[in-house]
């Protein structure tokens, strides 16, 4: 799995060949065909460790920022946790999400739309906190809205170095900045975030 990891580091899955994959893993062709009867199932076997590592990465860091006591440090918290960890997995995550749109049909692509799904709910709870309940369905939506849009942003400015933007023209604390007033903006999401903060 390691060494599978630091591959796509640096190239796509299309790119790397099981003779590759068996050398960084310094084991035989035999023992990585034992273990792993197709490329397939090593991959699947990746991406349930992938989203064990993510779903428990989140869950962590989602208690830590449930914690704040304004909407927006919760904000400032969830966007400086998304920008740190694109950058800490950058080869990865773009190696993932190019395999995802050449291969729409993979079980990648279906488990990915499902865990953006769980994480986008869970985001709409902790910016909304208690009063989850009490929020209407648009705002609900506004929320998952702009979470897409913060999400959109950081792939194409980390991990694509998107040219509109160009790499290091924004400095990381503006980007924070930004990122987090997209995510707060519109006045029924900044009602229901100013609603959902301890007085």
């Amino acid at each position: 799995m390691r060494a599978l990891a630091r591959l796509l580091d640096t190239r796509t899955l299309d790119q790397i060949s099981v003779a590759e994959l068996a050398s960084a893993a310094k084991c035989s062709m035999s023992s990585f065909y034992a273990r792993f009867p197709t490329k397939a199932s090593l991959l699947n076997a990746f991406f349930d460790r992938f989203f064990e590592y993510s779903a428990a990465d989140v869950g962590a860091t989602f208690t830590a920022i449930a914690s704040a006591t304004t909407t927006e440090q919760r904000a400032r918290g969830l966007i400086e946790f998304l920008l740190r960890s694109y950058r800490g997995h950058r080869g990865l995550l773009r190696s993932l999400i190019l395999h995802d749109r050449t291969h729409p049909d993979s079980g990648f692509a279906a488990r990915t739309r499902a865990y953006k799904q769980q994480v986008g709910g869970a985001v709409v709870a902790l910016m909304l906190g208690e009063n989850l309940r009490a929020a209407d369905e648009r705002t609900a939506l506004s929320m998952r809205f702009r979470l897409w849009l913060v999400v959109q942003a950081i792939e194409q400015i980390v991990l694509f170095e998107d040219p509109m933007i160009g790499r290091g023209q924004i400095p990381e604390s503006q980007l924070v900045e930004e990122l987090t007033s997209v995510l707060l903006s519109g006045h029924s999401l900044n009602q229901a975030a100013k609603d959902a903060c301890p007085r």
